[in-house]
This record gives C-alpha cells, sequence and structure tokens, in this order.
C-alpha cells in the first residue's frame, strides 16, 4: 500500500507532459551531448530523435532511485531524484569496462524563435572525417534562425547514423545528436557561406573526430551490393556456428536445397542491424510461404555466454522474430569473429552485411551496411531492391 501511494505522489508531480534536454556529461573533456527526453509522467518517458520515439518504463523505488531498460539493446539507465532534481547514468553492459556516462536532465526552455514563414532548406554535404579515407555525405534540413530546430542524418558506406535532431545556435554554429539506447551520437559544426562545414563528431565517451564538409549534390556512395563478395563465385557457402544451446551446427548443400536462404551477418549492438532484422521479418512473413529461409549470425562484443545470450534472445522476443538465431563462433570480437566465420568473403567490412544464397548454395547477393528509415528515400530504394532480388529468386527456383 505504502509502495502504490509512492507511485501515486511521483506521478502527480508530473500533471502533464513535459520536455526535458536530457545532458550526458563527457567527463574526459568536460564536454556534453545534448539529446531530448519527453516525460508523460515519472514513469513514461519518451526518447525524442526526430521522428523516432523510443518509450522507457521507469521504475522508482522508495528511495527515490530508478532504474529503466533500454528497448532492443539490453542497456539500461538508473539514478535518482533529489529536491526535485534528476540526474543519473547510461550503462552499456556489453562494453569492455565499465562504460557508464552520467547525465541529468534540465526543463526544456520555450525559446523566442522567428514566426515568419520560411522556405525550407535542404543540404546535402560530402563529409571527410579526419580518420577515414572514404567521405559520408550529411544531410540538413532545416528553415534560416536562430533556435529553429534543425534535421538530418548521415550515410556512409556501411549504414546511417541514425535520425539526428538539433538546433541552430549564435554564428551560424549548429548541433545534431541522437540516443537510441546503443549509440549516442552529437555532430557539432559552424556552416561557413552556406557551403563549408568545419566540426566534431562525437560517439559516447569513446570516440571524437574532426571532419570537413562541403556541399556536393552530386557525390555518391557505392552501391551496397558492390563492396563485398565471395573470394570463389562459383564455391557453395559453407557455414558453421553454434546454436541457442552453445552446439555447433552446420549448414550446407542439404540445408541450402529447395530454399532461398538470407543468411544476416548482425550484432545485438548495431541498431544499423536491427533496422534490417525489422525489414527482414517483414520478407520472412511475405515470403516464407514460397520458400524463403531466414539465418541470423549473430556476433556478440564478448562472445557466447550466459549474458550475451540473454541480450540475443530479449531482442528476437522483442522484434519477433520468427526463425531461430545462431552465434558466430568465436571470441576475438565481432570484426575478427565474423571474418574467421566468413572467411569465403574477401573481407568483413560492415555489420550488417546480408547474403542471399540460392537452392544450390551459391551466394547470389550480398549488401552491405543497411540503409534505415532515417535515410527516407535511401532506404525506400535498398528494401525495395532487397525485395526485387528475393522475388525474382524465388520465381527462378520454381
Amino acid at each position: 500500500m505504502k509502495h502504490l501511494l509512492f507511485v501515486f505522489l511521483l506521478i502527480a508531480n508530473v500533471a502533464a507532459a513535459q520536455n526535458f534536454d536530457l545532458i550526458f556529461e563527457m567527463k574526459q573533456d568536460f564536454s556534453e551531448i545534448k539529446c531530448r527526453l519527453e516525460m508523460q509522467s515519472l514513469v513514461k518517458w519518451t526518447i525524442v530523435n526526430n521522428t523516432e520515439r523510443i518509450d522507457l518504463d521507469i521504475h522508482w523505488n522508495q528511495d527515490s532511485t530508478f532504474q529503466a531498460e533500454m528497448p532492443l539493446f539490453s542497456t539500461y539507465i538508473k539514478g535518482k531524484k533529489v529536491k526535485g532534481n534528476i540526474s543519473g547514468e547510461w550503462i552499456d553492459p556489453s562494453r569492455k569496462g565499465n562504460y557508464s556516462i552520467p547525465f541529468h536532465l534540465i526543463s526544456a526552455q520555450e525559446k523566442e524563435t522567428d514566426t515568419r514563414i520560411h522556405v525550407p532548406i535542404e543540404l546535402r554535404f560530402k563529409m571527410k572525417f579526419e580518420d577515414d579515407s572514404i567521405p559520408a555525405i550529411l544531410y540538413l534540413n532545416y528553415t534560416n534562425g536562430i533556435n529553429t530546430p534543425l534535421y538530418g542524418t548521415v550515410l556512409t558506406e556501411t549504414g546511417d547514423y541514425r535520425f539526428l535532431q538539433g538546433e541552430w545556435l549564435q554564428n551560424n554554429k549548429f548541433y545534431l545528436s541522437a540516443f537510441d539506447g546503443t549509440h549516442l551520437f552529437q555532430i557539432e559544426g559552424q556552416l561557413n557561406n552556406k557551403e563549408i562545414i568545419h566540426g566534431v563528431f562525437r560517439s559516447g565517451m569513446h570516440y571524437k573526430v574532426g571532419y570537413t564538409a562541403v556541399v556536393d549534390p552530386s557525390y555518391t556512395l557505392h552501391a551496397t551490393n558492390t563492396l563485398t563478395w565471395m573470394k570463389n563465385p562459383t564455391e557453395k557457402l559453407r557455414l558453421q556456428v553454434l546454436d541457442e544451446k552453445g552446439a555447433e551446427r552446420t549448414f550446407g548443400l542439404k540445408e541450402w536445397k529447395g530454399k532461398i536462404t538470407l543468411v544476416q551477418i548482425m550484432g545485438t549492438w548495431c541498431p544499423n542491424c536491427t533496422d534490417e532484422s525489422k525489414f527482414v521479418i517483414d520478407l520472412y512473413k511475405k515470403y516464407n510461404a514460397r520458400g524463403l529461409n531466414v539465418i541470423p549470425v549473430t556476433f556478440e562484443r564478448n562472445g557466447y555466454n550466459s549474458e550475451s545470450l540473454k541480450r540475443v534472445k530479449n531482442q528476437a522476443l522483442q522484434l519477433g522474430m520468427p526463425y531461430s538465431i545462431y552465434f558466430g563462433v568465436g571470441n576475438e570480437g565481432p570484426q575478427k569473429d565474423a571474418k574467421e566465420t566468413f572467411n569465403q568473403l574477401n573481407h568483413m567490412m560492415s555489420f550488417p552485411t546480408l547474403l542471399l544464397v540460392d537452392q544450390n548454395g551459391l551466394v547470389q547477393r550480398i549488401w552491405t551496411g543497411f540503409y534505415g528509415p532515417a535515410t527516407g528515400k535511401q532506404y525506400e530504394e535498398h528494401t525495395k531492391e532487397l525485395d526485387f532480388w528475393v522475388d525474382y529468386f524465388l520465381k527462378k527456383n520454381k
């Protein structure tokens, strides 16, 4: 009874949905990453990244501490409320060491903005990171004016940087950020002459790099089906993995025969993989009766153990995955283990990577990376291509 009264009092503290700035504290260089949060009540929070909404169920204790699991990625937040102020930390158990980032909430202040009607501006930049030889593409969507919202995403050869959202600041400076439960991104920059940006990209507390971006509507990335290939295209795919019980499972000609199979190289820590999984599940439901099979092979940061098994099962359950999921062999890290497990490929470039295997065990198509819903047109084109080739080989398989 006391517990129910405590929860009632907590909920009463928030009469209507409120907007908060979710401030993550990068203690190593005293910087911050600012994201967005809507609070319907003290037990119902929503992370906001542009059109993406991530709902959290907050579990409070009688000592004013709380904890909440992040959907899909098995990370969590915990903290406390002291004199009306809420603070805590985001913890990712899948990473090595004690990976935790402190945060606090600040009520988002209503800011004066230019209410005149402005024409929306869309810019496409060729984006060069200081530590990468292959440029990316930065999209910005906004209207002019200080404190006006700013939206965008980044496309790389291996995927996208999610639903980014931010705002314009003084002197043509801006920021874009996103927090999805496994990645915490922020892009800071200054736009000069409406054509050139110099800035910094951060990923959590473990990665920071400078970049330069120049307006370039014509710059394109390599097609996702041209980046990875079989060393010997006439060689049948051989696959040895672990099932959920840790037992070895081999896939060979008998398993490929009579089916068209999508083999998905993935990891539960990878949001692009999760985007791809959602689409592949829909493909399976659409085409399974015609002979489509799906074999997801996950490579977890700490290999196969009870904790990684729990994470994998949790994500599969939340996604409603209608088929078994397997583990890659090894304990050297996702990249090295995937390279060894799929040693018939020229390299292991990206999570996810998707292989289309025909009834004879031959790999007919390979897609490197996945462009998710945040990319709009690219997502539509990419998923349309996957659907086309699955349907094509199913018809050919009759």
